[in-house]
């Protein structure tokens, strides 16, 4: 299915997951991917966005070079982006991130107003 227009009712899931997708593509499509999975999401679900990090320490740095040259154009940019300002410009608010060797979790919920 187009990750942009699903064919899903509103409001299906409890959780979905993006993974190692928005630093792809241009932030266009980033914006109706998040805002679809945002609909389908139930009111308490959860978003869960996997992407890259680049890491603190130097050897795993000198790994991580090898990602950035493989990865398209806007890469290095995606990596230096205000995370939280990135998702709450789409209603989403993030709960929790988690820093893994090379990548971070991101958890996030709709915003909702109460």
């Amino acid at each position: 299915m187009d990750a942009t227009e699903t064919k899903f009712k509103s409001k299906t899931f409890d959780t979905v997951l993006i993974s190692l997708v928005l630093h792809e593509i241009p932030e266009e499509l980033a914006e109706k991917i998040l805002l679809e999975a945002k609909r389908v999401l139930k009111p308490k679900g959860r978003l869960l966005v996997i992407e890259w990090e680049e890491p603190q320490n130097l050897l795993k740095r000198i790994l991580f070079y090898l990602i950035r040259k493989l990865e398209p154009k806007g890469f290095e940019q995606f990596l230096k982006i205000d995370t939280k300002g990135y998702f709450e410009k789409y209603g989403l608010q993030i709960l929790e991130i988690k820093h893994c060797d090379y990548t971070k979790v991101i958890n996030l919920k709709k915003v909702t107003l109460e």
